[in-house]
């Protein structure tokens, strides 16, 4: 326990030997950082530790400023992430970017522009020279890249997002000019693979930055919206019970995904455009069909109706033809076809857990948003992260 969060009860603490670490020191920081990034000349780290412990001095000890949005805590996770963006950054431009990675780790946690000059001063202290804010940022967008400011992300061009707003390709979104330094240090957190907390007030534009972040770089932006009730099974996962229209509309979800993979990647020859028109035809004539028979029985289901699940495998069988003929498609569509398949085998033996669902109780595991998203490459934004529990 320490370092701000909740203590503990006595009666749990009773049943632990005690035993008390001590802060690291500046002469510990400067040992430590030094060691592990050999690459930052020791004047320089002796700089950094000496910048970091005057501001956790200033913010945390004294009260001089900083103190809208406290306790905060500046410590050697936060000389780490200096250090990591400044070595990864030389690698690419040859130079020591000090202090645009100092106002993206110190200066953007700050909330008030007096705080922000006061730690401003200090960085001059230190390094004897005022730290330069760009406030000239640019947002450029490119074929396979986006670059906001210095901060470079990749672009997924053959990925099929299903952001509800999607924008073009290759044009350039319309944002407002005073999110793009905002932008700029979320998209050196995403690609330092860092969480990141955006704070403001309602309104302010953070989910509108975040969806047009995704957009820009083609991905999936998975949002949810934290309560008060909000519960951790509904990011990791838990048991449900076995439903079949729940597992029957995945399967037709994932269908849809591939149909829309193969309208953007088999057009490249004239073959590939015969499959694609196929497997269109065959999608219309499932998703027609389960219609029809929906009209007559309102329970009617790919486990049960043979009509219907013989259109998927013919489906099927046209997808995992066209897989041949062009490796995107089949390596975009590998998660999706894996489920369909693994699902429609099942149906197919009478004995299985689907056909004897009604007979037997039967639970699985449902993975939660978070679990979704790291295994699909997603990204997830949770909103309101305030509201739910500390636990």
């Amino acid at each position: 326990q320490g370092g701000g969060r909740k203590g503990l009860p006595k009666s749990f603490l009773n049943r632990f030997t005690k035993v008390y670490i001590e802060a690291l020191t500046p002469d510990d920081l400067y040992d430590i950082v030094s060691t592990k990034y050999p690459l930052l000349t020791k004047p320089l780290v002796e700089k950094m530790v000496k910048f970091n412990t005057m501001i956790q001095s200033d913010i945390m000890e004294k009260h001089t400023y900083g103190q809208l949005g406290s306790p905060w805590e500046f410590n050697l996770r936060d000389i780490f992430r200096w250090c990591e963006l400044i070595c990864k950054d030389y690698q690419i431009s040859g130079i020591f970017n000090i202090d645009l990675f100092a106002n993206l780790i110190y200066t953007q946690r700050l909330r008030t522009e007096t705080d922000r000059h006061m730690l401003l001063q200090r960085y001059t202290e230190c390094f004897g020279n005022e730290l330069c804010i760009n406030d000239n940022i640019s947002f450029n967008l490119t074929e396979t890249h986006v670059k906001i400011g210095n901060a470079i992300l990749d672009r997924k061009i053959s990925q099929v997002i299903k952001n509800e707003s999607q924008i073009s390709l290759f044009t350039e979104p319309i944002i407002s000019r005073y999110l793009l330094r905002s932008m700029e240090a979320v998209a050196y957190s995403i690609r330092m693979k860092w969480p990141c907390l955006l704070v403001g007030n309602p309104c302010s534009g953070k989910s509108t930055l975040l969806r047009t972040l995704s957009e820009s770089c083609n991905m999936h932006l998975e949002e949810y919206t934290l309560t008060s009730a909000s519960d951790v099974s509904e990011l990791i996962g838990n048991f449900e019970h076995i439903d079949t229209t729940e597992i029957e509309s995945r399967i037709l979800n994932s269908f849809k995904d591939i149909v829309d993979v193969a309208y953007l990647n088999l057009v490249q020859s004239t073959s590939q455009l015969n499959i694609l028109q196929i497997i269109s035809s065959l999608h219309w004539q499932l998703i027609h069909h389960i219609s029809e028979e929906k009209k007559y029985h309102s329970e009617a289901s790919i486990f049960l109706n043979e009509n219907i699940l013989q259109k998927c495998e013919e489906l099927l069988e046209r997808i995992n033809e066209a897989k041949s003929v062009n490796e995107d498609f089949e390596r975009l569509i590998g998660p999706a076809i894996h489920f369909i398949q693994a699902n429609l085998h099942n149906c197919k033996d009478e004995k299985s857990e689907f056909s004897n669902l009604r007979r037997v109780n039967h639970f699985r595991w449902v993975d939660g948003l978070l679990v979704k998203a790291m295994e699909q490459g997603s990204w997830l934004h949770l909103e309101n992260a305030n509201f739910c529990s500390s636990s």
